[in-house]
């Protein structure tokens, strides 16, 4: 902030506008106006100013009209392995269910998905739970005791590529709140 490098734990979160994409991992040097967030007190409806701190986002950055922007983009493991999912299978019908599924990204979601969820009593199987994480691990623990039948020296393999199964599915959900909490 202002050519300062912060500490870690002393970065604010802040909503950032933009009239250009970024991906994960990108960064960019511009010019913006900061704003603070500020939300009718409604008791009976939505309080931006309170869900905003509960975030931890303390305000609003808007990047000025006329200024220039220089983005510099570093793809992660993870990001690359998204993109390449995403060529592979984008032109699928259930591309965004796939996707919501696998890496607990649900942006590609419609309306008319959300309600068809709901519908079937499927909407419970989009968000990351600890029974998806344990499936991940029994997969892994599975793989590892047969790997394990021809090498019967590594004892410790099944559970071994069990916990790698189940941190490489949570790391995939981007260790997001619910899979943390699972």
């Amino acid at each position: 902030v202002n050519s300062h490098t912060l500490l870690p734990f002393l970065k604010p979160k802040v909503r950032l506008i933009t009239p250009f994409p970024l991906a994960v991992n990108s960064e960019f040097t511009t010019n913006v106006l900061i704003k603070p967030i500020i939300g009718l007190r409604n008791e009976a409806g939505f309080d931006a100013e309170k869900q905003s701190m509960g975030s931890g986002v303390v305000a609003r950055a808007v990047v000025t009209k006329d200024s220039h922007w220089v983005i510099r983009t570093s793809s992660s493991w993870r990001e690359s392995i998204i993109q390449t999912v995403e060529r592979d299978i984008s032109r699928l019908e259930h591309f965004a269910l796939i996707k919501a599924l696998a890496f607990a990204d649900r942006t590609g979601l419609t309306k008319e998905d959300w309600q068809s969820l709901r519908d079937s009593g499927l909407l419970h199987l989009v968000s990351i739970s600890g029974l998806h994480i344990g499936m991940a691990l029994t997969f892994g623990l599975a793989l590892g005791g047969l790997i394990r039948l021809a090498m019967p020296r590594y004892w410790f393999l099944p559970s071994v590529s069990g916990l790698a199964f189940a941190i490489v599915y949570a790391w995939l959900a981007d260790f997001s709140l619910p899979t943390t909490r699972a």
